[in-house]
């Protein structure tokens, strides 16, 4: 009886090994998709650093450990994390999803109920993960603009008509900065790049950061400079910080 179950155990590990090259074709073949995705529009950063990626550490795994329950589990979140990629490359359309069931069916090969819930959990948890960081992005884009807005009509309402010279902003984050206007800007387009999650988003939100910030340090340093009696405990950009 042990000789058979350890033969039966043999042959499963055989099967399970076969099933790691099958599987790690499939995965090669989703990374060409990727880049042929890449070739059409452009998304190159997604291609290159996940999805390469992606495909490379499970084929390493499998060299150290064939037919192991590591490389089981090691496909499955590769599957799903070049899923995620395929479906940012082609701005979430629908059928790109359809991907997510095609391979979770694939894993049936294994003959093993825990690549599949790994998958499940690693597909679960992307989707959980940005759809918070979609309406955390909205929440953070719209506290920026109502700071970006307020401050902006503090400024304005410095002079009335006819009026000539500078005044000390007061009220609001002026309290604490002497630019919130800036730093409502800067948390305004943080927030659309968390919410979109692409490289033009995160440069353009980069971009903001890197043109307001030093404006900020020099307006601080102007008022200063101008007005005797400019609160002290007043920042640039950031209170109590910078």
């Amino acid at each position: 009886m042990n000789t058979g179950s350890h033969q039966d155990d043999e042959g499963l590990e055989a099967f399970r090994t076969r099933a790691d090259r099958i599987l790690l074709a499939a995965l090669a073949a989703h990374v060409v998709a990727s880049l042929c995705v890449a070739l059409w529009n452009g998304s190159w950063v997604p291609a290159l650093v996940l999805a390469v990626p992606a495909a490379i550490v499970p084929a390493l795994i499998y060299r150290l450990a064939p037919g192991a329950l590591v490389t089981r589990l090691a496909v499955a979140a590769s599957f799903m994390v070049l899923t995620g990629v395929l479906i940012h490359q082609v701005q979430g359309e629908l059928e790109a999803h359809f991907g997510v069931f095609v391979l979770l069916a694939l894993l049936v090969l294994y003959c093993d109920w825990r690549p599949i819930v790994m998958a499940a959990a690693v597909i679960a948890v992307h989707h959980v993960g940005f759809a918070w960081m979609q309406s955390a992005g909205v929440a953070v884009f719209v506290l920026g603009m109502a700071v970006n807005v307020h401050s902006d009509e503090v400024l304005r309402g410095l002079r009335r008509p006819g009026e000539r010279g500078y005044a000390v902003p007061r009220g609001g984050l002026f309290r604490w900065v002497s630019c919130p206007n800036y730093l409502g800007e800067m948390v305004e387009w943080s927030g659309f790049a968390l919410a979109v999650w692409n490289l033009p988003a995160l440069s353009f939100a980069a971009w903001s950061v890197a043109n307001l910030l030093p404006r900020a340090l020099a307006h601080h340093r102007w008022y200063r400079a101008r007005f005797a009696d400019y609160p002290s405990e007043r920042r640039a950009v950031v209170p109590w910080v910078l």
